[in-house]
């Protein structure tokens, strides 16, 4: 059983180095078409569902990844 956990004190950071543009890096992450590229595309079995990316102070960024046992 999966275990949700929510609420306005939950946060995530994430660092990472990458030998790219800043602004291109940001973009990967706040355009949807772009997170839709990258996200979760090394394994095959995950889906994800973009609910809720508002980008900005005290926004919200919410999705969801299943994984779909393969066929």
């Amino acid at each position: 059983m999966a275990t949700t956990q929510q609420g306005p004190e939950m946060r995530i950071e994430v660092r990472r180095v990458f030998a790219a543009p800043r602004e291109k890096v940001y973009g990967a992450w706040i355009e949807r078409g772009e997170l839709e590229q990258w996200m979760c595309r090394d394994v095959p079995t995950h889906r994800v569902k973009y609910l809720e990316l508002e980008v900005k102070t005290g926004g919200r960024y919410v999705m969801e990844v299943t994984d779909v046992a393969p066929a």
